[in-house]
This record gives structure tokens, C-alpha cells and sequence, in this order.
């Protein structure tokens, strides 16, 4: 029994593949968002971010393939007053109940169009917040 659960628990570790292109920082961002088709805003927050993407918390779940306009807020400094937003157009790739926040759904999105200055201005923030976050423009999709 002990051989199979060994051999189990080995799979299990062998399989798992890192799919992400960039590393992911845990941090929840306030953000407005809206459907391309919509205006209305509404009010979420991240869960997690990266150059690449994010997961968002919000109160109401999109279906794969849906497209988002998303405005990300944060502090750029260490002063923590000089307050910054881009805006970005994402694509969700998965979406599930948020068991940690009721009634709240996780969005995990993948980002379609982002103009240079706010990528470079996401990946300043990244690069403060996850210190040593470095990317080049030639690594950018």
C-alpha cells in the first residue's frame, strides 16, 4: 500500500506544469470594470496580478472567452499618496465561486490590449513590488 501511495504522490508531483509565461504577486488592487458592450461600472479587486494577467474578485461570474474592460488602481511610490490606473481590455480564461469571499466569484483573465505606457507603468509597480522583477521589451507578447 505504502508503494502505491509513493508512486501516487510522485505522478502527482511530476505533473504539475507551470503554465505562466510571468511570475504572479499576490495583492489585492481596487478596479473598475465593465463589458465592452456595457458601460455601466462596477467596483472588484484583484487577487493576484502579473504582466501577463490577473485574478479579480467579483460579484458576479463572466464566462470564458468574454471580454472586460478593466481600470487597475495603485500606489507607484513609496510616498504611497502618488496614486496610478491603467486600463486594460481582458479576456477571461476561467471563472469560479470564490469560497473565501461569498457571493463573489474568482476571474481569472488573461490581458488582450494594453497600451505601452500603462505596461510599462505595471511592470515599474511589479518591479517594486516584487523586488528584482525584471523584464526586457523583448520579452513583453
Amino acid at each position: 500500500m505504502d508503494k502505491l501511495a509513493d508512486r501516487i504522490r510522485q505522478k502527482s508531483e511530476t505533473s504539475v506544469v507551470e503554465r505562466r509565461k510571468f511570475p504572479r504577486f499576490s495583492n489585492a488592487l481596487p478596479i473598475e470594470y465593465w463589458q465592452i458592450d456595457e458601460p455601466q461600472v462596477r467596483l472588484g479587486y484583484t487577487t493576484n496580478i502579473c504582466e501577463g494577467g490577473l485574478m479579480v474578485s467579483l460579484p458576479e461570474r463572466f464566462g470564458v472567452g468574454e471580454k472586460v474592460r478593466i481600470k487597475i488602481f495603485f500606489v507607484s511610490s513609496r510616498d504611497l499618496i502618488s496614486l496610478n490606473a491603467i486600463e486594460v481590455t481582458a479576456m477571461v480564461v476561467w471563472s469560479d465561486a470564490d469560497k473565501q469571499n461569498v457571493g463573489h466569484y474568482r476571474n481569472g483573465m488573461k490581458f488582450e490590449e494594453i497600451a505601452p505606457e500603462d505596461r510599462e507603468t505595471l511592470r515599474h509597480f511589479l518591479n517594486r513590488f516584487g523586488e528584482g522583477y525584471q523584464r526586457s521589451s523583448s520579452d513583453m507578447p
